[in-house]
């Protein structure tokens, strides 16, 4: 009996998989030859709860009108409640691994990516089924076909999305202004055109675009800018700056992972192979910018304590030992100027709350700090990039510059 059982609950599984042509809808979910490997364990997720409900109700008929019709005979009263007690128990774990799932990601018991009343920015990219996902950054191969776009942001935000026919933004884009729709074919790629505040690269001197259709829009840290095929090509920046008080900025860095040679900016750029004042300065180079540090500043005098022992430590009775306390804000100083009496260099320092600091030993090797926790001490021994304790590979820093940064 157990046996036949479970072939026939098989055999309904598979039913819409050998039989039918359509996938039936269950729950506003179906599924298509094209659909993903997600997709089908969500469906067939959705159809073992309907089964489940469906063989525990036919269940608990069956053992009901066994129990009543038992009378005397124990056997049939007491198998009678252990169907009770399975069917019960099996609801129990098929809504607990609904319950369990939906705690997990529960986008994944959904048909949308996020709740349309959350949403403010981006585009929504619609199935074939009429499901939405949410887009809002650049998207290097896209996984299904979509046949059509609802705009989110408005014309003055996103003025415009670019679809490439291939993956990785190869190929000549069509522009699709906001607004208008368009549908998405699976591989192909979209690049999104933000005129928001943010960091905009381009790759040519003065805002001119030379191999490329639009600008890379940065509105977070990129510690490789090689995935948007944007590494060792921009040669100018223009920077849009947000509302209110804080100034947008980047640390620019010529090696990915925020390596290398470094300059930092707080404003437009036109030309990277010439510094602007404090800005740029010494200047990083045309095709150089492979990653890139986003930073919002703010007025405010904070300040970094620098120590010439490791771990900030400071015995005031050795005149060995000596700190520095620097409030000096966008200006690149040397260390010899305002620490002029360290032996051995600076090795450790605290920062206080907002502050950020850009530490460039001599050869132009750069690592940026900001405030992690308070009274924390950042000993550049354990950090090992600008410094190390080999004396021979030693990256001591010769200069710094200290930003008040946006708490």
């Amino acid at each position: 009996m157990k046996k036949s059982f479970k072939i026939i609950f098989i055999l309904f599984i598979l039913f819409p998989l050998v039989v039918l042509a359509q996938y039936p809808a269950i729950s506003g979910m179906t599924i298509t030859d094209k659909s993903s490997f997600s997709e089908y364990v969500l469906y067939y997720f959705a159809l073992a709860l309907v089964v489940g409900i469906t063989v525990a109700a036919i269940v608990l008929i069956t053992a009901g009108i066994n129990f009543l019709i038992s009378r005397g005979d124990l056997y049939r009263r007491n198998n009678a409640k252990r169907m009770i007690t399975g069917a019960f128990v099996g609801l129990v774990v098929l809504f607990g691994s609904f319950v369990i799932l939906n705690a997990l990601n529960p986008s994944s018991t959904s048909q949308f990516i996020e709740p349309e009343s959350t949403v403010s920015d981006g585009i929504y990219l619609i199935k074939q089924d009429g499901e939405k996902l949410l887009a809002y950054q650049d998207i290097a191969k896209t996984e299904k076909d979509f046949t059509g776009i609802k705009w989110i942001s408005s014309p003055e935000d996103l003025p415009a999305i670019y679809v490439y026919a291939e993956e990785n933004f190869k190929g000549v884009p069509v522009e699709i202004k906001n607004g208008n729709s368009s549908s998405v074919s699976r591989g192909s790629s979209i690049a999104f055109l933000w005129k928001t505040a943010g960091v905009y690269l381009y790759d040519g001197t003065n805002y001119q675009l030379s191999k490329k259709s639009f600008p890379l829009p940065v509105k977070f840290d990129q510690p490789s800018l090689g995935g948007n095929s944007f590494d060792n090509i921009t040669q100018s920046i223009k920077i849009t700056q947000p509302e209110g008080a804080s100034v947008l900025g980047a640390i620019l860095f010529s090696e990915p992972d925020y390596r290398g040679t470094c300059s930092w900016i707080l404003g437009d750029t036109p030309d990277l192979s010439q510094a602007r004042g404090e800005e740029n300065n010494p200047a990083l180079g045309n095709n150089i910018l492979s990653s890139l540090i986003l930073l919002k500043t703010v007025s405010g005098s904070p300040t970094a304590v620098f120590y010439n022992r490791a771990d900030c430590q400071y015995i005031q009775e050795d005149p060995r030992s000596k700190k520095c306390n620097i409030s000096l804000v966008n200006k690149t100083e040397n260390f010899i100027d305002y620490c002029p009496d360290f032996e051995g260099g600076v090795l450790s320092f605290t920062l206080s709350e907002g502050a950020g600091v850009l530490l460039k030993s001599e050869n132009g090797q750069c690592q940026f700090f900001e405030r992690q926790k308070p009274q924390e001490c950042v000993s550049l021994i354990k950090y090992g990039y600008v410094y190390s304790p080999d004396v021979e590979k030693s990256l001591k820093p010769d200069s710094f510059t200290i930003f008040s940064l946006e708490k």
